[in-house]
Order: C-alpha cells, then sequence, then structure tokens
C-alpha cells in the first residue's frame, strides 16, 4: 500500500496549458498554440489547497478526465501559467520584474524556411490584472503572493546616495581643474540658501562645475563632512583637505571646503611628466665599429 502511494506521488504530470494563438501558426496546424509542463504529482499536491493540490489528490483520481494518459489539458493561457508552475516549484509566487512577456521566436522547419513573413517576433503585456486573475482561479493562497505582490519600494536610499557620488565626483573634478590651472589651493563655499557657490580663488572651470550643486552641497557637506574629507585624503596623499561648517553665528549658515596641494606644483615635478624632458642619448657605436674593422684588416 505505501509503495503505491510512492509511485503515485512520484507519478509525472504533464499540464498541457492553451495559450495565445499566433495568427501565423496555422500552417503547423495550431501545434504551438499552447505550452506543456511536465511535473510530478506530489509537486502539485504539495500544496492541497490550491485547485491543481486539490485535483491530484489520490482520492480524485476517478474525476480526473486525462486527454492522453498522464496529460491534462487547461484552457489557460500558457504564457502566464509560467508564473504558476514556477509557485508549485519554489513555493514562492515570482512576480515578474517587467510586465511582459519574454519574446519569442517562431521557426519554422525546412519546408517553410522560405516564408519569411511566417517568422514571429513580437512582445506580449502582462498586466497585473491578468496575473491576479490567474491567482485566483488556480486557488493560490495570498499568504504565498502577498508580500511578493506589492511593488518593491522606490529606493529613496540610492537615489540620494547617488547624489552623493555626483557630488563626490564633482569634487574631484574641481580639484583637476585647480591643478591644470597651476593653483595649489582653492576654497569653495556652499550657502544654506541656494545661492551661487563662491570660488577662490576663481577658476572659472571649478565655478561651473560646482554651480549645479548650489543647494545640494550645503547639504551633503553638512551632513557627510568628514567622511567627505576621509575620503578625498584616502584618494588623494599630496592633498590637504578642510571642511568647516558655519551655522547660527553668521549672516547666514554655509560650509567651505578648503583644498590645497602639498608639493606646491615643483617645476622639477611637472618637467618629469612632460614630453619636455629630454631622452637619454642613444649610445655612440660609430667609434667601435671603426675598431672592430681595423682588427679585420
Amino acid at each position: 500500500m505505501e509503495s503505491s502511494n510512492n509511485n503515485l506521488a512520484d507519478e509525472r504530470i504533464i499540464l498541457n496549458v492553451g495559450g495565445v494563438k499566433p495568427v501565423v501558426v496555422h500552417v503547423l496546424k495550431g501545434t504551438l498554440c499552447r505550452r506543456q509542463y511536465e511535473t510530478y504529482r506530489s509537486t502539485l499536491t504539495a500544496y492541497p489547497n490550491t485547485l491543481l493540490g486539490i485535483m491530484f489528490q489520490k482520492r480524485n483520481n476517478e474525476l480526473l478526465r486525462p486527454t492522453n494518459g498522464n496529460e491534462f489539458f487547461f484552457d489557460r493561457d500558457g504564457q502566464i501559467f509560467r508564473y504558476i508552475m514556477q509557485f508549485y516549484r519554489t513555493g514562492e509566487f515570482l512576480w515578474p520584474e517587467q510586465s511582459t512577456r519574454p519574446k519569442y521566436e517562431l521557426q519554422l522547419p525546412h519546408p517553410f524556411k522560405h516564408q519569411q513573413e511566417v517568422q514571429l517576433k513580437h512582445t506580449i503585456e502582462i498586466s497585473n490584472y491578468e496575473l491576479k486573475r490567474e491567482l485566483d482561479y488556480f486557488q493560490i493562497p495570498e499568504q504565498y503572493t502577498q508580500r511578493s505582490h506589492d511593488p518593491p519600494p522606490f529606493p529613496f536610499a540610492k537615489a540620494a546616495a547617488f547624489r552623493v557620488d555626483e557630488f563626490i565626483a564633482a569634487l574631484k573634478d574641481a580639484i583637476y581643474e585647480m591643478i591644470i590651472n597651476f593653483r595649489t589651493k582653492v576654497g569653495i563655499t556652499f550657502n544654506s540658501d541656494k545661492t551661487t557657490p563662491v570660488v577662490n580663488p576663481k577658476i572659472d572651470a571649478v565655478a561651473n562645475i560646482v554651480i549645479p550643486f548650489a543647494f545640494t552641497g550645503y547639504h551633503i557637506l553638512h551632513m557627510f563632512h568628514r567622511q567627505i574629507e576621509e575620503h578625498l585624503k584616502l584618494l588623494y596623499p599630496d592633498l590637504v583637505v578642510r571642511i568647516d561648517k558655519f551655522n547660527g553665528d553668521t549672516p547666514r549658515a554655509h560650509v567651505n571646503v578648503y583644498i590645497t596641494l602639498n608639493n606646491n606644483l615643483e617645476p622639477s615635478i611637472i618637467l618629469e611628466n612632460s614630453c619636455l624632458i629630454k631622452p637619454s642619448s642613444p649610445p655612440d657605436n660609430t667609434t667601435n665599429q671603426r675598431k672592430i674593422q681595423e682588427d679585420k684588416a
């Protein structure tokens, strides 16, 4: 008796689920109109409160009407049923990230290769309404779908972090512009009242870089001044970075960023890294060649 139950649980079931019939597949007599999903009976009966779990219980064997041995036809959407089948296999209803069905191609056998119009490529939209309707039809309990049903929350923290990263990149660009303009120090003041940042000494390229952060720059520096100092010092050991905050004791709240280059752009260091450095002269082999020729003579 126990062996009979085990054999029943290991029985393979083919679920033939009707799908959307493409206009051109009539040449194949409808063979691509549906999808077949093969699974074990035990996979379905593991969820006895669902439609398929109830259908394939041993006690309901006599009520089943297979179309071909162990094959059962369902007049439902074959594309959407993929998500239903994944629930039975994983125990979780995995809502698609994109509400579209994957693109698919219809490749015909050799005799039909010349019929280019039969090669089908398109995308079919899947709405949340369709998904919910199939969940209801197959009686999937909400406890398996509720947590993943709601769309993921908008990543507010990531959006803000992206703006912080943009600001750090702008400071790096400002440092580069300071150096190529042969400046060894620069101060940038970000005000809380959205006024244009002040660059001292005036470097137009630096001013253009920090203008987009006229308001957010103040808030970012106010919150993360220590982390920004440490980050820039780690990246550029030759720089001295100091960030000072000024709040209520001044006419308006602001943050100053001071950047100083330690090596003072020494000409010798610049020359060593430029094309102006003279390459070492190649050895003169003329004298050696003459001596060799004289020895041979």
